[in-house]
């Protein structure tokens, strides 16, 4: 779950949905945003409010505009096992997602082309991942309680 403005949250589900919320009212706000194949781990709203990204047991990640909540573009695909976590940069340029395969993907987003970087394996799967505020550094988590910064 994350809070793009303190009034609105997105959640992801076992349904394979993402909903947006209106924390104000509890309320749903309009149709369950639908692409994945598996259980949704992991949601975030990007920076600037504009994007969403969703990871999954199905392996894939999944941007979403987050005004119309359409995909956009294919889902990105690089990890051999569940993705448990997403996070966007600052700048809403990258995102850096952390799997149960031991690896870190940092994804440069492009209108052609997504391309990705894979960091050196964890011991155990990842939890966690973030960017540091000024997007120089890699923050990940492991099931092995071990903080690495790249």
């Amino acid at each position: 779950m994350d809070r793009v403005d303190g009034v609105h949250m997105i959640s992801g589900s076992g349904d394979m949905t993402l909903r947006h919320w209106d924390l104000r009212t509890g309320e749903c706000i309009g149709e369950p945003l639908r692409g994945h194949s598996d259980t949704i781990l992991w949601a975030s709203y990007s920076p600037d409010g504009l994007y969403i990204a969703s990871a999954s047991f199905d392996r894939t990640i999944r941007i979403w505009n987050s005004q119309n909540g359409e995909p956009i573009g294919a889902p990105l695909q690089g990890h051999s096992h569940n993705v448990n976590s997403v996070a966007f940069s600052m700048d809403s340029s990258r995102l850096v997602s952390g799997s149960e395969d031991r690896t870190v993907r940092s994804w440069k987003l492009g209108i052609e082309q997504n391309t990705s970087e894979t960091s050196p394996e964890h011991d155990f799967g990842m939890t966690c991942v973030a960017f540091s505020r000024d997007g120089t550094r890699i923050i990940s988590n492991s099931e092995e309680n071990a903080i690495r910064i790249w």
